[in-house]
């Protein structure tokens, strides 16, 4: 039989846009001239919950 790991991989829903790379820091500026910096990596996680165990999952940015 053979063994996987779909118990302990993460399910996630992600969307996104190819865009061409952007020049400077992270950092933007909002229409008042208050510095800000977007969320790099993110998506909803369907299995794992706010109080699961952060360790023995098959991903990383969980």
């Amino acid at each position: 039989m053979l063994k996987t790991n779909v118990d302990k991989l993460v399910k996630l829903s992600v969307q996104g846009q190819i865009t061409p790379p952007l020049r400077g820091g992270p950092y933007r500026v909002d229409r008042e001239g208050v510095p800000f910096v977007l969320p790099g990596t993110g998506g909803i996680t369907y299995n794992v919950k706010v109080g699961h165990s952060a360790f023995g999952w098959a991903g990383d940015h969980v």
